[in-house]
């Protein structure tokens, strides 16, 4: 047998140590959320039974990370609640003078980018609205001897299953019209769609965990997690005093006087003292 150094052994023990860390690590599902994003994410997650945790980063940004066999249903979950909501750009950074003069469609396309941005985002501040997205026409500039186009605005809303959104159809058609110079009440309409509810997650069982590759209970993980170290640990020590003793047997068959012979047969003694 090669003889193993302490710089090996530490190696090994470092690999094994790497092993059964990999095996607790969670994947990332969404990186670069808000405070307020990140946490709405994670308890639509934990209420739904779905274990995750939230992982501060740089800038005051958060990550979400779930175990790998609840990816596909904490994706599904989020997609159907509208989460993590949308960011919009206000009319502030859509007028950040960059670069040369802007011609007159351009700042004309970008106010109406920027009204569309801004009433969405309050859009999405009544209670039940998961998605909303508002498309704004404005009309181009007319000489006095030309009629100008009247303004016109859409609204799509995706709503929670159950909210009563189609009782403030009126109230979002005034606050639209009156966020949009020039804009009359009949030139709005207001498309509403309910999203699929998703059944909430039934556990059959308590809450599971994956343990190199295998799922038990969250409440065993530790437990079991510490025992595979024990055990881990004692093999190592077990095939470290092997190898110890086959080392000391080697070294007494090479001292001078030793009969030939003595190091193979001190080395099968030591082999079978092992076993």
């Amino acid at each position: 047998m090669q003889d193993f150094g302490a710089g090996a052994w530490m190696r090994l023990v470092l690999a094994l140590l790497l092993v059964l860390g990999m095996s607790g690590c969670k994947l990332e599902l969404y990186a670069s959320l808000t405070e307020r994003q990140g946490n709405q994410v994670l308890a639509l997650l934990l209420n739904h039974g779905i274990d995750a945790s939230k992982v501060q980063g740089k800038g005051g940004e958060v990550s979400i990370q779930v175990d790998k066999a609840d990816v596909a249903a904490a994706v599904d979950l989020l997609d159907r609640h509208g989460l993590p909501q949308d960011q919009f750009t206000n009319l502030g950074t859509v007028f950040q003078q960059k670069g040369l003069v802007s011609s007159p469609l351009e700042e004309r396309v970008r106010y109406s980018y920027g009204l569309s941005q801004s009433i969405a985002e309050t859009l999405t501040q009544i209670d039940g609205v998961l998605t909303a997205r508002v498309h704004v026409v404005l009309p181009e500039p007319k000489t006095t001897e030309q009629s100008a186009e009247p303004a016109s605005a859409a609204v799509f809303l995706r709503y929670r299953d159950g909210a009563a959104i189609e009782d403030d159809v009126p109230q979002i058609k005034q606050l639209v019209q009156n966020s949009i110079e020039g804009l009359s009440y009949e030139k709005i309409s207001v498309a509403m769609f309910a999203a699929d509810e998703p059944p909430a997650r039934q556990q059959s069982g308590p809450p599971m965990a994956d343990l190199l590759g295998v799922r038990v209970a969250k409440d065993s993980l530790l437990p079991l997690a510490a025992g595979l170290f024990v055990l881990v640990a004692a093999l190592i020590a077990a095939v470290a005093a092997l190898v110890l003793q086959l080392r000391r047997a080697r070294a007494a068959g090479a001292r001078p006087g030793a009969r030939p012979g003595a190091a193979a047969d001190a080395a099968r003694a030591a082999a079978g003292d092992g076993r």
